[in-house]
């Protein structure tokens, strides 16, 4: 095998790769899933959710509203999300009290949109300018697969032009 055999042979297996990386399964196996929230009542403690979340394992974020509500977003494995569901319905802060969950937006994604989980601030009074998700940093995996992609096309056009 020639080296620009080998070279097509290692691009063809780096888009293999970078495909299987970013399908909707997660390195476990599971299915990914998003879904957004409104949490109304007494409830204004973003640390408490935000801790419920990196304990968990999900992605997401979370911010209060001035109409004294909490809205957010979480996304992970199905199984995580539904867990986090069940934390946001049940679990407040100490001095909280909630008296329901508006959940909406529930989807299969195919990766992960957001990296982490955080507390956002809000500036504006406008609910449905609240709720809207911005575009956050893509996962370090998306970088990387970017990053290796270019490098692995770039030899590959330079060597097919000398023949």
């Amino acid at each position: 095998m020639g080296c620009v055999e080998s070279l097509y042979s290692l691009v063809l297996f780096s888009v293999v790769l970078i495909l299987a990386m970013s399908t909707n399964v997660n390195s476990g196996g599971e299915k990914l899933a998003s879904v957004d929230f409104e949490i109304f009542g007494n409830v204004q403690g973003r640390w408490y959710t935000e801790d419920q979340g990196k304990r968990l394992g999900v992605n997401g974020w979370v911010k209060n509203t001035r109409e004294g509500t909490v809205v957010g977003q979480v996304q992970g494995s199905h199984d995580k999300v539904n867990e986090m569901k069940v934390c946001l319905s049940k679990v407040g802060g100490p001095s909280s009290r909630i008296d329901h969950v508006e959940f909406s937006n529930e989807r299969d994604i195919p990766k992960l949109e957001i990296h982490g989980f955080g507390i956002r601030y809000c500036q504006s009074s406008d609910k449905a300018q609240q709720q809207q998700i911005s575009t956050l940093r893509p996962a370090p995996k998306e970088l990387v697969a970017s990053q290796l992609l270019r490098c692995l096309i770039c030899p590959v056009i330079f060597i097919s032009s000398q023949f």
